[in-house]
């Protein structure tokens, strides 16, 4: 519980900043290290901002115009004197954007996560999408029950999408370690 309640309080404190488009999703992305090596989103510029994964120019220019007020930089300092801020370990960085440009559906029951969203947010951390259904841009399905009738592995066999178990996500993504 303290751990949670520890890893909570960074969160808290861009959330608690009080901006335009900032949530769940996007408040923590700066403390992640997405920005390049030197640049906080304190004094981060625009295009700075907009190459960050899922920060566009509406984001970018809400968070400029939060630190450009003098009292808002004043309450973020402030705040995060109040805050003990442990760096995210990555033992995997190597495999960071195994992902990247690939996109997953998720369907049908899991065995080495514990629900859809523990491989979803995987899946996205190392620079892959996940969306609900099969299209012609889908990379592959993922789905333990590879000979499925289900809709979805119909689908994707009519468009010559691949079929994969979660292992043999695991092994695409170089993540063995989760099996």
């Amino acid at each position: 519980m303290r751990r949670t309640r520890e890893a909570a309080r960074g969160t808290v404190c861009l959330y608690g900043g009080g901006g335009a488009g900032r949530g769940r999703d996007t408040a923590p992305c700066p403390l992640r290290g997405c920005l390049p090596r030197g640049q906080s989103v304190r004094t981060a510029d625009r295009p700075a901002l907009e190459a960050v994964k899922g920060v566009g120019a509406v984001l970018a220019d809400a968070f400029v115009s939060y630190f450009e007020n003098e009292n808002n930089r004043a309450l973020f300092e402030k705040l995060l004197k109040e805050l003990d801020i442990e760096k995210e370990e990555d033992n995997n960085s190597e495999n960071a954007d195994a992902l990247e440009g690939k996109v997953f559906v998720i369907t049908g029951s899991l065995s080495h996560f514990n629900n859809r969203n523990e491989l979803k947010d995987l899946i996205e951390s190392m620079g892959g999408k996940v969306t609900g259904s099969v299209t012609g841009n889908t990379s592959y399905l993922i789905n333990n029950d590879v000979t499925s009738t289900s809709s979805k592995n119909k689908n994707a066999s009519k468009l010559g999408i691949p079929i994969i178990s979660e292992e043999e996500f695991l092994d695409i993504a170089g993540r063995k370690d989760l099996m």
